[in-house]
């Protein structure tokens, strides 16, 4: 990988790296009765074989490196696809429109298939691939000059990401403690797996005490579709206010104290 080091980079640090190797993976493995039936997602095999896009298989060796450079772009014939086809030194290319805009969702969801909710004419790119400008590999043969262009992060950004998943959601609260939740996302939150949505309330008297605590689950069985919102009213006298905390657990692995504050709200005076 000399030649997309900053590409590299980003992916050796990402989610689809650790793919296989990540705790969670592991230990929901280990208590599966077939436990190489994840494995087709977290560690497999060239997903454009002779050139299309087939069904995600298991692959046999180097599975440590997860979801890697050649499972999306490198067929068989070790052409690579992505989303211009310019030419290399290095190796075959060729564009392939799996690699633009809506028609991404299409190579996301061999694997991302799972996600409730989907909005059909919204690519995973738009999210989870932010656009960014800069060389898209640099030729160790010093034979083409590559230019600055237009091109998608690899850091695979997520929900383990505390500030994308600020922008993830709209919480507010009213006066008389009705507590709305609204899902920015594309998708239904909080997505697949062990995630988890968490919803504390906590009663605030006038006297600074604390009165009767909540917390509210959201799951993959119960989730909050895009543009829709979630709500709970809270019993409050007229003296009371409520203080709403919202918390993402990514998976079981991770205690209480673990989970991302995503913020906390209250309700006006």
């Amino acid at each position: 990988m000399g030649c997309h080091m900053s590409i590299f980079d980003e992916w050796e640090h990402s989610r689809h790296f650790q793919g296989w190797t990540s705790d969670a993976f592991q230990e929901e493995r280990s208590v599966r009765d077939k436990p190489d039936e994840c494995g087709s997602c977290h560690g497999p095999e060239r997903l454009l074989p002779e050139g299309e896009l087939t069904k995600s298989v298991l692959r046999s060796e180097n599975l440590d490196t997860g979801v890697d450079c050649f499972v999306c772009h490198v067929d068989n014939e070790g052409i690579m696809h992505g989303p211009n086809g310019a030419v290399s030194t290095g190796h075959l290319t060729q564009k392939n429109t799996l690699f633009t805009g809506a028609n991404a969702k299409e190579l996301c969801n061999t694997c991302h298939n799972e996600m409730p909710g989907t909005i059909e004419d919204i690519s995973c790119l738009y999210c989870h691939m932010p656009s960014i400008r800069r060389k898209h590999a640099e030729d160790p043969f010093q034979e083409i000059d590559v230019p600055v262009r237009k091109g998608r992060a690899h850091t695979f950004i997520g929900p383990h990401d505390l500030s994308f998943l600020q922008k993830s959601f709209d919480v507010t609260v009213s006066a008389e403690g009705l507590v709305t939740v609204r899902n920015r996302a594309g998708h239904g939150t909080p997505g697949t797996g062990q995630k988890l949505l968490v919803v504390e309330t906590t009663v605030l008297n006038t006297d600074g005490t604390e009165g009767k605590m909540q917390s509210l689950e959201i799951s993959r069985k119960n989730p909050i579709m895009p543009g829709k919102a979630w709500t709970h009213q809270v019993s409050l006298t007229n003296t009371q206010r409520v203080r709403v905390t919202l918390k993402y657990r990514l998976n079981k692995l991770q205690a209480p104290e673990e989970f991302s504050v995503v913020g906390s709200w209250e309700s006006p005076k």
